[in-house]
């Protein structure tokens, strides 16, 4: 038989136990929480890639037609280009940041090769074109690009 059993001593002990189950519970649901805040973030970023894709798509049909357009065509396409630019911005200072390849090689992982083409004067895996652009946020891959590599086998 315990004889501190009742006593203030073992009511502290059993207080400082239950202080320590709370304290592990609501640490797993802090990070739960701040995992799922992580994901849900990484949505709207991805999100605004998405975006600022669909821009870029636009202004690739625009550009070759803009000569022959009219004056009010050219200032609204600067309006959205200035759309663009800020966009690209606000992406920049939340540090997404575009994939790259220093060497211009396909890098696993971090490119999806989505078409191979022969190419003798390339070495393997060089990158020819950049169908979509990667991004890396927080260390992580947002998205991967999807390019078209040399393949000379």
């Amino acid at each position: 038989m315990d004889v501190r059993a009742g006593t203030p001593i073992m009511e502290l002990e059993n207080l400082v136990r239950d202080l320590i189950k709370d304290r592990d519970r609501l640490t797993s649901e802090l990070e739960k929480t701040l995992a799922q805040g992580t994901r849900s973030m990484a949505n709207v970023i991805l999100d605004l890639v998405e975006l600022k894709d669909e821009f870029d798509r636009v202004f690739t049909n625009i550009e070759p037609r803009l000569e022959c357009a009219d004056r009010q065509a050219k200032i609204w396409t600067g309006n959205f280009k200035t759309i663009k630019r800020s966009l690209e911005k606000r992406l920049r200072e939340r540090n997404v940041v575009p994939i790259e390849s220093p060497e211009g090689k396909a890098i696993p992982g971090f490119h999806t090769i989505v078409e191979t083409r022969e190419n003798l004067e390339l070495p393997e895996w060089t990158i020819l074109d950049t169908l979509l652009p990667g991004y890396i946020w927080q260390g992580k891959i947002l998205r991967q690009a999807q390019v078209t590599t040399v393949k000379n086998s």
